[in-house]
C-alpha cells in the first residue's frame, strides 16, 4: 500500500512538474519588407502618381518548448498590433535574405521551436514606417513578461511586375 501511495504522489509532482514548464523566448529577430506596385500608376489626366507602399511585418522567435508562445500584447511603439503565430520549420526562416544580401542567421539551439508571428496594424491605423521600439507582451504561467526589441531588418524585396 505504501508503494501505491508513494507512486501517486511521485506521478502528481512529475505532472505538476510538467505543467509548470518555462517557455521562455531565446532570441527575437522582427524584419519588414516593403512590397511596391510592379506597374506605375497614373491618376486621370495620365500623370504618375506616388505609389503606395505596402509594409509587411514579422517576427520570427526562438522559443525552448513545442507549445505555442502566448502573447497578450505586441506594441509598436505605442500602437496595439493584430498577429498571429505560427510554427515554422528552420529552412523557411533561414531562407530570408536582409537588405544587403545576406542570410539571415538564427539562433537554435537543440530542442527550440521557430516561431513566426504575423503583424497588422490595426483598422484606419498604420504602423509607423521606422518604429523605435517593439514590446511583446508574452504570458506565462499566469505572468505577463515584457520583451523590448529595438531593431528591425529590412529584406530583401522579390519584384514584382
Amino acid at each position: 500500500m505504501k508503494t501505491i501511495i508513494t507512486t501517486l504522489i511521485i506521478t502528481c509532482i512529475s505532472f505538476l512538474s510538467f505543467a509548470q514548464k518555462k517557455c521562455s523566448i531565446i532570441a527575437t529577430y522582427p524584419v519588414y519588407r516593403i512590397w511596391q506596385p510592379g506597374t506605375v500608376p497614373i491618376d486621370e489626366n495620365g500623370n504618375q502618381t506616388k505609389p503606395t507602399l505596402n509594409i509587411e511585418r514579422s517576427i520570427y522567435i526562438t522559443s525552448k518548448c513545442a507549445s505555442t508562445p502566448t502573447f497578450s500584447n505586441i506594441f509598436y511603439d505605442k500602437l496595439a498590433v493584430r498577429f498571429s503565430v505560427t510554427k515554422i520549420n528552420k529552412e523557411e526562416a533561414t531562407s530570408q535574405i536582409d537588405f544587403e544580401g545576406n542570410k539571415i542567421k538564427f539562433v537554435q539551439p537543440k530542442g527550440s521551436t521557430i516561431w513566426k508571428i504575423d503583424i497588422l496594424a490595426p483598422a484606419g491605423k498604420s504602423i509607423a514606417e521606422k518604429p523605435k521600439t517593439i514590446k511583446l507582451l508574452q504570458i506565462e504561467n499566469k505572468k505577463t513578461t515584457t520583451i523590448v526589441v529595438k531593431k528591425e531588418t529590412e529584406l530583401i524585396t522579390i519584384p514584382t511586375y
